[in-house]
């Protein structure tokens, strides 16, 4: 599905060429090794006081240096300044890089906003994305750009964020431990409200710290994060309407799959081939509210080391994922889960109803 401005869909880890030509879904996050660092330094963003729109600066020419080949982008700092890239170029910050695509327009804040949405959501998880294990180079760039910036050099430290021009290819959002695809429209306050880029970064956050947990846990982590970032960010996490339900409220997915029998949800769910209905995104997101809410709001970092200190497991095995759960959590947490579900999941609808309420819903 292709998102538009106003996300009532979040999209989760798929990955489909910005040409346009189709990939299948990417293989779950493998244990990564660490590579040699990049020897380019870190761009530093620039006060301007240039027009509001502007290029990017021009590569250096008569160089075969990669560092050379793509030029580094000069931000402003400033939210309503308008970067317009006219070549494939880069930035380079502390934590982060960014590789952007010829024809991308970008805010003069760009780099101070990952590096805000980075912070913001370890302070909420306490996860961190110093933790590089999992962290791993993946072929994103090569089927995102074609040929561009395979040659750019990689630190596996830093997050890569691959920003592509949003047009109608059929190109979709994506993440992985160490690389996230983003259009240049996920940057716009004003058209997405930022949904899109705290949940792919939230991604990209969890990944680092232990093999994939499953669709249940992965996509609730991810949508859990992106609402607790809006309530940080004060932007409206317009994406949560569609996980409300209060009296009065007609539901937008069909969810009693979960009230009638969350253990067999979770066994079919989290192994089912994705589906409009998305009920990975709708388990998760209870499921992640509800421990965080009853086990403690560190529950994810302790979830997160146990699963990488007992590696022997893929996705899909629902057994060993439910038994990790209960390791770091109880015994009965479905059945407190199921519990909740009924009397905490109302409570949590009324929180998110006035929280859109707040902007205009």
């Amino acid at each position: 599905m292709r998102r538009k401005a106003v996300a009532m869909v979040v999209l989760g880890l798929m990955l489909t060429a910005c040409s346009g030509q189709g990939k299948e879904e990417p293989a779950e996050s493998a244990k990564g090794t660490n590579v040699a660092e990049s020897s380019t330094e870190a761009a530093k963003e620039e006060t301007t006081t240039e027009p509001a729109t502007k290029p990017a600066t021009t590569a250096q020419q008569g160089t075969e240096s990669p560092e050379d080949k793509y030029p580094v982008i000069a931000f402003s700092g400033k939210e309503e300044d308008k970067i317009e890239i006219t070549q494939d170029s880069v930035y380079e910050g502390d934590r982060f890089v960014l590789l952007v695509e010829n024809g991308s327009v970008l805010p003069g804040n760009a780099p101070q906003l990952i590096e805000d949405v980075m912070t913001i959501e370890e302070e909420i998880s306490h996860l961190s994305f110093s933790v590089t294990d999992y962290a791993e180079k993946s072929s994103a760039r090569s089927d995102w750009f074609g040929s561009g910036f395979s040659d750019y050099p990689y630190n596996n430290d830093k997050l890569y964020i691959l920003v592509c021009k949003d047009t109608d290819s059929g190109a979709i959002e994506w993440s992985e431990s160490n690389e996230v695809a983003l259009f240049d429209s996920d940057f716009d306050k004003e058209a997405t409200n930022y949904q899109t880029l705290y949940h792919e970064i939230a991604h990209a956050l969890r990944l680092r710290q232990s093999p994939m947990l499953g669709k249940i846990v992965e996509e609730g982590f991810a949508v859990y994060m992106s609402y607790h970032t809006a309530l940080k960010m004060n932007t409206p996490a317009w994406s949560m309407i569609q996980f409300v339900k209060i009296d009065g409220w007609e539901n937008m997915y069909d969810d009693s799959e979960l009230y009638e029998d969350p253990v067999k949800a979770f066994e079919r769910i989290n192994i089912a081939p994705r589906s409009a209905d998305q009920p990975d995104y709708q388990y998760g997101i209870r499921l992640i509210e509800f421990m965080t809410g009853e086990y403690g709001d560190d529950i994810l970092l302790r979830l997160s080391e146990y699963a990488a200190a007992h590696p022997d497991f893929r996705s899909g095995e629902n057994e060993k994922i439910m038994d990790i759960i209960k390791a770091v959590t109880s015994d009965d947490v479905f059945e407190r889960f199921s519990k909740w579900l009924e009397e905490g999941y109302p409570e949590f609808s009324k929180e998110v109803y006035e929280h859109l309420k707040n902007y205009g819903l």
